[in-house]
């Protein structure tokens, strides 16, 4: 029985991609909103032709501002008394998993279309229309860039 420690391989919820499929887009990740699964300096890779929202998924998202930035999407059924009972798409970073609850009294008491400003530093955006969700999303992230570059070995170079 070997006394050596077992590596076990860091957790990552995306696939690694050395190529980039068909049909994806790399985007650079600026900051930590996204780590476990995306971290600074990394590129996630962007499904461009996946813009159908899909509750607890990675979007990049395109703001009315021009500027893009990497999200989690969730839907919460709402109630607002010009429209009744709706649901609605909402955007959060995953650096923050702990607050649901302020986010569900936000939601209570805002229009659809508000943009929420959460306690505790953690911004938030929605509710949203499915429709006017869909066409703010780029693509769904489906994984992470790592080029594996090998390099070649130069015969005949040595230092003396």
């Amino acid at each position: 029985m070997s006394t050596q420690p077992l590596h076990i391989p860091e957790y990552r919820a995306l696939m690694v991609f050395d190529q980039v499929p068909a049909g994806c887009i790399l985007q650079l990740v600026g900051n930590s909103e996204s780590a476990p699964h995306l971290r600074p300096g990394e590129f996630a890779v962007v499904d461009t032709s996946d813009t159908d929202p899909q509750h607890g998924e990675l979007y990049l998202i395109r703001w009315m501002s021009g500027g893009t930035d990497i999200v989690q999407a969730f839907c919460r059924p709402g109630f607002n008394s010009e429209i009744g009972h709706y649901i609605g798409w909402w955007t959060r970073s995953l650096r923050r998993r702990d607050y649901d609850q302020e986010v569900a009294k936000a939601a209570r008491a805002a229009p659809p279309g508000a943009i929420l400003s959460i306690p505790r530093g953690c911004m938030v955006d929605g509710p949203r229309r499915e429709e006017q969700f869909r066409q703010a999303l780029v693509g769904r992230v489906v994984g992470v860039y790592q080029a594996s570059v090998e390099l070649p070995l130069i015969e005949g170079l040595r230092r003396g």
